[in-house]
């Protein structure tokens, strides 16, 4: 089954039959965001003017229910993410308001908890394997860790770090390896560590065009799917190449690629475009499936990874304490108070270059 919105209208469709939809949901305020809950068979949507939706997937027509306008978000709603609970109904949403709402599908009128974060937001990640915690995206490049258990803001936002620019339009953890994500702003993609929350590990090489679109594989946890705005699809595999995709297809003519997503089962990748039309890419088992060999070697690449940046995270902080004479003190979680000592998103060789620059302004100070 595949959902897309388009104007005033969410269309559901059967993936093996796109002749037309299985239904369609109208309503008043175009839907920005849509998620599917494949245990109830519900659909949550949030809209232009704010407000929240729930639908029956099984069923046309109006929603089951509406948030109260009162009630409502006040700006965009950006992202929604259903999460895991005991009622199994509860989802939530984030807006350009700047604000994270905490939904029951089973009664949505009114949100259950709301918390202010103080800039607008675009993107909100939950991975299931850590039920409590969330990632936020936000408009001025910035990605905020959430947790649902904090008792204060600084419990319930305990971290942030800088991932772009512009604004945060994807995150996606890797589904095999938790603390590895992905993340779509300024036109780049870039692999992020929680160890290692400084710079990328690695930055999906630019193109002619930007990116508009990225999505890690669910079987085959070394491949992700990027989506150009020139209406090509670029499939890494980094197992087998770093240094370039694996495969590359031509999608259509005179559009522009929105999104990308895999099915569950890695064998088919949805492509949307501006011009509201919805593509199906069957891929190869090249890129379904894993060996054991396979995994470890990732496992290992990433971890390489994180040790090499970590090492030049410290070096450069240790450079840069000796140019002030050794005093402050430089925390690595706290991005409000660090200076920061060299650029966010910088790739492996302007790290080095300006690493020895700072070696150097250092030994003219101590002289």
């Amino acid at each position: 089954m595949a959902v897309v919105t388009e104007s005033k209208s969410t269309y559901i469709w059967d993936m093996q039959n796109s002749n037309e939809p299985l239904h369609v949901f109208p309503y008043a305020s175009p839907a920005v965001c849509i998620r599917y809950h494949p245990k109830d068979n519900k659909i949550v949507t949030g809209h232009e003017n704010g407000q929240i939706a729930v639908w029956d997937s099984k069923v046309s027509g109006p929603p089951k229910s509406v948030s109260s306008p009162e009630l409502s978000h006040r700006d965009i709603v950006t992202s929604i993410q259903w999460i895991h609970t005991k009622v199994g109904t509860e989802f939530l949403s984030v807006s350009l308001d700047m604000t994270i709402k905490l939904w029951n599908s089973a009664q949505v009128e009114a949100p259950l908890e709301v918390i202010d974060v103080g800039v607008p937001l675009t993107f909100i990640e939950y991975d299931p394997s850590m039920p409590t915690k969330f990632t936020l995206g936000a408009k001025n490049g910035y990605i905020i860790s959430g947790n649902r258990r904090g008792s204060t803001l600084q419990e319930k936002l305990p971290w942030r770090m800088k991932v772009g620019d512009g604004p945060v339009e994807i995150i996606e953890r890797n589904k095999a390896f938790s603390k590895i994500f992905l993340t779509l702003a300024d036109g780049d993609v870039k692999i992020w560590s929680e160890d290692c929350k400084d710079c990328p590990i690695f930055t999906i090489p630019k193109t002619a065009t930007h990116f508009t679109g990225a999505a890690w594989s669910p079987t085959r946890f070394s491949v992700i799917a990027v989506a150009r705005s020139d209406n090509y699809i670029d499939a890494w595999d980094f197992i087998e190449s770093r240094n370039q995709p694996l495969h590359t297809s031509w999608i259509d003519n005179g559009i522009m690629l929105t999104m990308v997503a895999f099915d569950n089962i890695g064998k088919c990748i949805a492509v949307g475009g501006t011009n509201g039309t919805a593509y199906r890419v069957q891929l190869s088992e090249n890129f379904v499936n894993m060996t054991h060999e396979e995994r470890a070697e990732l496992s290992l690449w990433f971890e390489n990874d994180v040790a090499a940046y970590k090492g030049l995270d410290a070096k450069l902080r240790e450079a840069k304490m000796k140019a002030h004479g050794g005093k402050g003190v430089l925390k690595s979680d706290d991005h409000d108070e660090v200076e920061e000592e060299y650029e966010v998103g910088i790739n492996p060789e302007e790290a080095g270059l300006q690493y020895l620059r700072t070696l150097e302004e250092s030994e003219n100070i101590s002289d």
